[in-house]
Formats: C-alpha cells, sequence, structure tokens
C-alpha cells in the first residue's frame, strides 16, 4: 500500500426520516464495493439505510459523492454483490432481514430498488421469550448468478439446544434480475460469513 489519498467520513448527528419524524442516525458504513468499470465505488451505509456511491477520479486518487439509494428504513444495508452482466446489484439488509434488487446505470453511477423480499420463512416466529432477533450476514451470487444466497443469523444467539433457524437462505434469479425463495438451509449457529465452492 502506498499513501492515503482520501479520507470521507460519514456525518449526520440527526436527520428527519422518511416517516417526517426527527430521528438520531449514527453513521456505520459497513463495506465497499467497486462495480466492474471501477469507475464508481458502492458504500453500504448500514447506520443510514442507504447505498452512497462514489465516483473515483484515477489521476487525482480521490473520490467524490455522485450519489445514493435507501432501502428499507432501519434496514441497514451490509453488503452487495453484483451480477455479472453489470446491471443490477443485491443488497441485503442487516437488521430488516431482507434483500433488494437495484437496478445499476453505469453510465451515470445510480441505482434504483427494483424488489425487496424476506430473507426469513413466511410466518417464521422467534423463540418464545427469547429476545432475539434476525439479522443478515452475507450475500452471495452462485458461479452461473442463476442463485443468489444470503446468510440469517439471530443475535444475540439463543441458548444451546434452543430452537433457532439460523440458515441460508436460497433465492432464484430470473433472466431479468427478480428474485424467487426456493428454500432455507439450517447452518451452524451465527453465521458471518460464507464463500461458494465454484
Amino acid at each position: 500500500l502506498m499513501r492515503r489519498t482520501e479520507l470521507i467520513e460519514h456525518v449526520l448527528l440527526e436527520q428527519v426520516g422518511r416517516n417526517g419524524i426527527l430521528e438520531d442516525r449514527t453513521p456505520r458504513a459497513h463495506s465497499a464495493t467497486w462495480d466492474a468499470s471501477g469507475k464508481w465505488l458502492l458504500v453500504c451505509e448500514k447506520g443510514l439505510d442507504r447505498v452512497i456511491v462514489y465516483e473515483f477520479h484515477e489521476g487525482a486518487g480521490r473520490l467524490s459523492f455522485s450519489s445514493e439509494v435507501f432501502v428499507s428504513e432501519g434496514g441497514g444495508a451490509r453488503h452487495l454483490v453484483f451480477h455479472p452482466d453489470g446491471s443490477r446489484f443485491y443488497v441485503n439488509e442487516e437488521s430488516g432481514a431482507k434483500v433488494t434488487v437495484m437496478a445499476w446505470d453505469e453510465a451515470v453511477g445510480k441505482a434504483e430498488p427494483l424488489q425487496t423480499l424476506s430473507t426469513i420463512p413466511s410466518g417464521y416466529v422467534l423463540p418464545v421469550g427469547s429476545n432475539c432477533a434476525v439479522y443478515t450476514s452475507e450475500c452471495a451470487l452462485g458461479p452461473s448468478a442463476k442463485r443468489l444466497y444470503v446468510a440469517n443469523r439471530l443475535y444475540p444467539s439463543p441458548p444451546q439446544g434452543a430452537a433457532f433457524s439460523e440458515s441460508i437462505a436460497t433465492f432464484a434469479v430470473d433472466p431479468a434480475g427478480s428474485l424467487e425463495l426456493l428454500a432455507h438451509t439450517s447452518v451452524h449457529q451465527h453465521p458471518r460469513h460464507f464463500k461458494i465452492d465454484p
């Protein structure tokens, strides 16, 4: 690594939420992903429920704000993965236990939400007496880009022996990029990350 050429701090002490109510928020950038062109850096801003797009100026090694797109209020954008054709990406919402399909316009560095789905089974109920909530962690496309996987975890983790459904959710990806929930695969306690075997 060479010297740092840019540092951007997300600062927002309070804002009027999308419900019109003044609320305190804490910025928490969680991940950053380049698009295929290398011109745009997309930052999942978990604390502010959005993906922020920065334009990269290669000669100067600097970033400038270009656009932003919101996920569900309170959802917390955590990670994103681009479809290989570059026309869209998928972002998982940590606190909302959802995944959103975003259309991507590489020419101007803008995204637009197309579809949002829950990552947990319909009608799922947390264990009685539990103070747990469902959070997503990782999202990844399979090698063919016909399947999207999102990890669900409970936090705080329930005691050993308790019934819980921490899982990997599997979605079918249709040719237009829309998702359909197919299945849940139970996994070991608190899956924070996973990789797809090519």
